[in-house]
């Protein structure tokens, strides 16, 4: 089990929701979608997509945020090895994923993890 951050999830969430609330769907109700297109329709993702195209960041902007995510998770992962889980593992440095097997996973299920997580958290 992948153990990952939280920050994108919460992003993508956000972004999901700010789309939703604008309106950028593939149109019709809930009800004509149901019985005339199949959700996982492709054309029906790609029509979505290009009406919310000019919501979504592009990369130039992005790009800033991302660094700085990276640079947090990387910082949260050094106090973490410091503070007592020197295998935990080091993020990804392009997206800032961190990959956990299930082996390892299972040592992050602990009270003294916890207390770690707590202690490298941002305040």
């Amino acid at each position: 089990m992948p153990v990952r951050p939280l920050l994108p999830r919460i992003a993508a969430a956000a972004l999901f929701a700010s789309l939703l609330a604008t309106g950028c769907s593939s149109g019709g109700s809930s009800e004509a979608k149901s019985e005339n297109k199949d959700m996982n329709d492709n054309a029906s993702k790609v029509s979505a997509q290009a009406k919310c195209a000019d919501l979504l960041p592009d990369e130039a902007s992005a790009a800033p945020a991302l660094s700085a995510f990276v640079a947090k998770v990387r910082k949260f992962s050094a106090c973490v090895h410091e503070n007592g889980f020197p295998e935990y593992p080091d993020p990804d440095p392009t997206s800032g994923q961190v990959d956990a097997t299930v082996n390892q996973a299972e040592k992050y299920h602990t009270p003294d993890f916890v207390v770690a997580v707590k202690k490298c958290s941002p305040a």
